[in-house]
């Protein structure tokens, strides 16, 4: 037997119906930093996913009112850190815990390519360039082609699930010869 749509027609309920899902969708947090004239921006991110691998592209969602946005928009190079369990602290802080370059003091950062602040600890850093930006909503989406990319420690990446930090434990795999 179908479900019916009790939802259609009300967009305030389909709107908030659709935020109630999304917070089953677990994704990794990374931080998306920028180089701000010579200073260090970044945010807090769960809208990061793979595109393709022929380029290897990624897709970013940046809210159009994020303080990085105008550089990013502006420079078109940015670097998403993937964040592992040990960074826990670092989403707060760059979720509007603390202004501009006072989010750096936690962490170990250091410049990477073309001045962008990289965690040097972090699960994966990609360095970007964006190729192209589309505004939806109240967020542009940057397709970006990954120019490098460097990874660090076991996989024990922090998510976010259900309006909170989590983990999962990832087993290693052993080849043997």
């Amino acid at each position: 037997m179908a479900r019916e749509n009790v939802l259609q027609g009300h967009p305030e309920a389909v709107a908030s119906a659709f935020k109630a899902g999304l917070r089953r969708l677990a994704t990794t947090v990374s931080l998306v930093t920028v180089n701000q004239d010579g200073g260090w921006g970044g945010m807090a991110a769960t809208a990061v996913m793979p595109m393709c691998a022929e380029p290897p592209t990624l897709l970013v969602a940046v809210n159009r009112s994020a303080s990085i946005h105008p550089f990013i928009s502006e420079r078109r190079h940015f670097c998403v850190n993937l964040l592992a369990q040990r960074h826990a602290e670092l989403v707060s802080i760059f979720s509007g815990g603390a202004k501009g370059a006072d989010r750096f003091k936690t962490g170990n950062w250091e410049n990477g390519p073309g001045g962008l602040p990289i965690l040097t600890d972090a699960l994966a850093r990609f360095i970007c360039r964006t190729q192209t930006m589309v505004d939806v909503g109240s967020h542009t989406l940057l397709t970006a082609l990954v120019e490098d990319v460097d990874m660090q420690g076991e996989v024990h990446p922090l998510l976010w699930i259900d309006g909170d930090l989590g983990a999962v434990m990832v087993a290693s795999k052993v080849i043997t010869s």
